[in-house]
């Protein structure tokens, strides 16, 4: 064997992945959903309603970049793209053990490690393509109803930032589903991840309240300390762009951590594992 295909193999990976109707139902559903904040934001700009006596006029500025960041926000926060990603990762790995097709990857001279990296970098590839084109269709049609005016940086680096946040999240979503080797199990393991993770964090907030409260030096320097390395600030550190939170060094070294610990975890587990 004179070396891993690479290229060859994510080609593979990534036409097996577009031929999946739910792929290319994503793409679509995501660029149509991609409008609708832009919509909103358009109706508060020039709305004459009134919010505890302030014009909602006011209250946002409608800008294609503002839009922007809040298609971007509309699409994580209501867990659109995450479950997109959840579902693809799932039938990748465990939808393949599960229809008796993973096997022909390893009819391969490759080794299993370069099977579930190119498995990753596929859906990688398609968290790009598809905001990419999500980008494309919000800033385009922010432009028709705004204008170009505004801070367009922000909002490109934004999108650009939650294209590694949702690369993270599709290798924590491959190492679920190595473990449990189920598309059903996957999709609840994913959701329980995520849910305990929401609850630690809404924990370190408590404790940080409460040691701010009762002058605990201790309990509040722990609780500032952890949240930054929590998987939801590691996936979500887009939000720190044109944010009120400025972004710190933690979040991308835990976003990295993730992806290395979930990739070789996964790895070692598909090693031992037997493949029907």
């Amino acid at each position: 064997m004179s070396g891993t295909p690479w290229l060859p193999m994510w080609q593979v990976e990534f036409r097996k992945l577009m031929s999946r109707t739910s792929a290319r139902v994503g793409l679509v559903l995501l660029m149509a959903m991609s409008m609708a904040p832009v919509l909103v934001l358009y109706y508060l700009d020039d709305s004459a309603a009134e919010f505890n006596g302030v014009p909602m006029a006011e209250m946002w500025e409608g800008s294609a970049p503002k839009a922007l960041l809040w298609t971007l926000s509309a699409l994580h926060r209501l867990g659109i793209m995450p479950a997109f990603i959840a579902l693809l990762g799932a039938l990748s790995f465990a939808g393949e053990l599960q229809g008796k097709t993973l096997r022909e990857d390893l009819l391969r001279p490759v080794s299993r490690m370069s099977v579930l990296l190119t498995k990753w970098a596929a859906l990688s590839a398609y968290v790009a393509l598809a905001t990419l084109l999500s980008w494309l269709v919000c800033a385009v049609f922010g432009a028709i109803l705004f204008g170009t005016e505004g801070e367009w940086s922000l909002a490109i680096q934004a999108w650009s930032v939650s294209v590694l946040c949702d690369c993270g999240f599709a290798a924590l979503v491959l190492l679920v589903a190595v473990l449990v080797r189920s598309v059903a199990s996957t999709i609840v393991g994913v959701v329980l991840f995520v849910v305990f993770d929401m609850v630690l964090g809404w924990a370190l907030s408590a404790v940080s309240m409460v040691g701010e409260a009762i002058e605990a030096p201790v309990a509040l320097e722990v609780a500032i300390q952890a949240r930054p390395w929590l998987p939801s600030s590691a996936f979500g550190v887009w939000s720190t762009f044109g944010g009120t939170d400025p972004w710190v060094w933690q979040n991308f070294a835990a976003l990295a951590g993730i992806i290395f610990g979930a990739l070789v975890l996964a790895t070692m587990r598909f090693n031992r594992m037997d493949v029907p």
